[in-house]
This record gives C-alpha cells, sequence and structure tokens, in this order.
C-alpha cells in the first residue's frame, strides 16, 4: 500500500511539472478515496483546487489535513489563506494565528514562512478597515526580519521581506532601499532579483517617481517577461505618466498572463 500511494505522488508530481491540473486532481481523488489517511493527497488536492479557484473545495481539502493532524501549521497558513480569498477575514485571523503558534521558527525557512503570515495577516485586517491592528502586524514582520539579518545581514530573503513590510507600512522610501539591497547582493539568477525590482517599482511609483518606476518594472520583465505584477506594475507606471495606451496594453498582457 505504502508504494502505491508513493507512486500514485510520484505520477502527480510528473502531472503537476507538465501543469495538467484536472489530471492531477483526478489521480488525488482516486487516492483520498482509497487512502484517505493520506495527508499529502488531501493537501496537493488543496493546492490545486485553490489554483483552479475552486476555493471551497480547496478549504475542505484542507480541512481534511487539519483533521489528520491538527497541529500542521503549514496547513493553517494556507487555510488561512483560502479564507482570505473567500473574503471571511475573521476565520482567516483565527488560521493566521493558529499557524503562527503552531510554527516554531527554528529554521530560517519557517521564519521566512512566519514573517510572511504576519504580512498576510496583516493585509487581511486591512480588508477589514482594522489599519491599527494591521500595522501592529506589519510592524511585527519588520521586526523579526531586522532579527534576521543582525546574524546575517545578507539574506536577501529577509532583506525582500524587510522591503515589503516597510512598503505596508507606508515607509516607502526606506523600502526602496531594501530592494536596492537586495538587487545588490542576489545572485545574478536568483528569483528574489525580479521580485526586488517590483518591490522597487512599487515603492517609486508610491513616492510618485514614476519615470523611474517604470524602468524598475522593466527591468523586471527583462529577466521574466510572464510576471503578472511587474506587467501591472507596468502599466500602473504608464498611466501615471500620461500613456494610456500604453497602459492599457501592459493591463491586457497581465490579465492574459492571469
Amino acid at each position: 500500500d505504502a508504494d502505491i500511494q508513493a507512486l500514485s505522488l510520484a505520477n502527480v508530481g510528473v502531472l503537476h511539472r507538465s501543469s495538467q491540473i484536472g489530471e492531477a486532481l483526478s489521480l488525488l481523488d482516486n487516492l483520498s478515496d482509497l487512502y484517505p489517511q493520506n495527508k499529502k493527497a488531501w493537501s496537493l488536492m488543496g493546492y490545486d483546487m485553490a489554483k483552479l479557484g475552486r476555493y471551497n473545495e480547496s478549504l475542505e481539502a484542507y480541512e481534511e489535513v487539519l483533521e489528520l493532524d491538527p497541529k500542521d501549521a503549514q496547513a493553517w497558513s494556507t487555510k488561512a489563506r483560502q479564507l482570505v480569498e473567500m473574503k471571511r477575514y475573521d476565520e482567516a485571523q483565527e488560521a493566521f494565528d493558529k499557524a503562527i503558534e503552531l510554527m516554531p521558527g527554528d529554521d530560517l525557512k519557517e521564519l521566512e514562512q512566519i514573517v510572511q503570515i504576519w504580512l498576510d495577516k496583516g493585509d487581511a485586517l486591512n480588508e477589514t478597515g482594522n489599519g491599527d491592528e494591521a500595522g501592529k502586524a506589519f510592524q511585527k514582520a519588520l521586526e523579526i526580519s531586522d532579527e534576521a539579518l543582525l546574524n546575517d545581514s545578507e539574506q536577501t530573503s529577509f532583506i525582500l521581506l524587510k522591503g515589503n513590510a516597510l512598503f505596508k507600512l507606508g515607509r516607502y522610501d526606506e523600502a526602496r532601499k531594501a530592494y536596492d539591497q537586495a538587487i545588490k547582493i542576489a545572485s545574478p539568477n536568483s528569483f528574489h532579483v525580479p521580485n526586488a525590482w517590483i518591490g522597487k517599482g512599487k515603492a517609486l511609483l508610491a513616492l510618485g517617481r514614476n519615470e523611474e518606476a517604470l524602468e524598475a518594472f522593466r527591468q523586471a520583465l527583462e529577466i521574466n517577461p510572464t510576471l503578472v505584477e511587474a506587467w501591472k506594475g507596468k502599466g500602473d507606471s504608464q498611466k501615471a505618466l500620461g500613456r494610456a495606451r500604453d497602459a492599457s496594453l501592459s493591463f491586457h498582457v497581465a490579465e492574459k498572463l492571469g
């Protein structure tokens, strides 16, 4: 039985790599029927359902994960994000808090996840008009990032997270400087680089430096022309510069990329 389950999950991985989400879901559905105790199958099913925008079914799958393992912090954080997508913000807050409580943060990867949870929690609080509590969540994300950077000032992931926290706190020029630092120290092929250019573009746009913002988004797209956020930012910059036709084209590309 264990071999069958492992083989099935391996086949799901192959289908994922070839973007055959429907086929993967069909296989996962059969697997979860045959082996309802397989937490990985339910988790992957929840992930795939979310990718297809089927948030109710995704949520049900993560509920199954948590039924099997109520202390799965990753499942709690993913459940919280699904609830945000469904605009069920109060329930999302409870799930975010549970994820933070259960995630020990013993290694840098977990610490990164905790920072991201605080940022997502803040975004959800903003959606309910609770700006003060949102600010506290963003401040917490900033503090954890700064603490991590005290041990190693060149951890690009935490510099990016710090930039994101500063941006959400409205400290746009400080955010821009953080993104510049990430661009400077990250290895050229790192996926962090285009994300840093996007962050820098958003910060420059917020500062009213629209031409520089446009160039930042162009830099991101030069590295990866399929980045939706970069196309949206490019469109926002062009719109701010009064270039409505160019902006319309950029927004159209962003929509097509989805």
